[in-house]
């Protein structure tokens, strides 16, 4: 009789377990990502930001300086532009200026980022596009878009779980990629180019 009470008692016990062991791990399966993302988004604040209008498009009246690099002309609006010190190397020139502000201007491939973000997260462009749609990969600016205004909302429980992997990768890259932003994350829109600015000047960041 006894023999009898102590199998029961074990086959209970592996059942209450195997059912325990089912809830936590359909508990994993649901919110591990979104409860991640939001962790995360507590250590890195920037991930929760995404790019506003830009404060202030207007021009500055000082003379400065024209610089050309990459097949364009740049308005640089300081002059005391110290050329003895200017860095060029392959596809970068650092210019450096006596009130101690320094400039860096890049140019680069079409589609770099695109490709080293392809590259780096493992995704071939097919599952990249049914994930975040054919848009995403048409140049190296739609793809910082869509990075910026990735955030942690965007990855919950009623997100499709195919989806949460690629959304969690793309906030990850949004952490490591995006400079400093604490006054603030802006999209700039000109007749000439589209482009992001990091850091509000009217806040003199570092």
């Amino acid at each position: 009789m006894q023999l009898i009470f102590r199998r029961r008692f074990l086959v209970r016990l592996a059942a209450f377990l195997l059912g325990l062991l089912f809830v936590v791990g359909a508990l994993a399966w649901f919110f591990a990502l979104p409860l991640e993302a939001r962790y995360w988004a507590h250590r890195v604040p920037v991930l929760r930001q995404t790019p506003t209008s830009v404060r202030d498009s207007s021009f500055t009246e000082s003379t400065g300086r024209k610089i050309a690099f990459c097949g364009s002309m740049f308005d640089v609006p300081w002059g005391d532009l110290d050329d003895t010190k200017t860095k060029t190397g392959g596809n970068s020139t650092t210019l450096f200026f006596d009130s101690g502000l320094v400039a860096l201007l890049k140019c680069q491939p079409p589609r770099e980022f695109v490709e080293g973000v392809l590259s780096s997260t493992k995704m071939s462009s097919d599952d990249f596009r049914r994930t975040f749609g054919d848009s995403a990969l048409e140049s190296d600016y739609a793809l910082t878009r869509l990075m910026l205004e990735t955030t942690p909302d965007t990855i919950g429980i009623r997100t499709p779980h195919g989806q949460q992997g690629p959304r969690m990768a793309m906030l990850v890259l949004k952490g490591i990629a995006t400079p400093p932003a604490d006054s603030g994350m802006f999209a700039i829109h000109t007749t000439d180019f589209d482009g992001f600015q990091y850091q509000a000047p009217q806040a003199s960041p570092k």
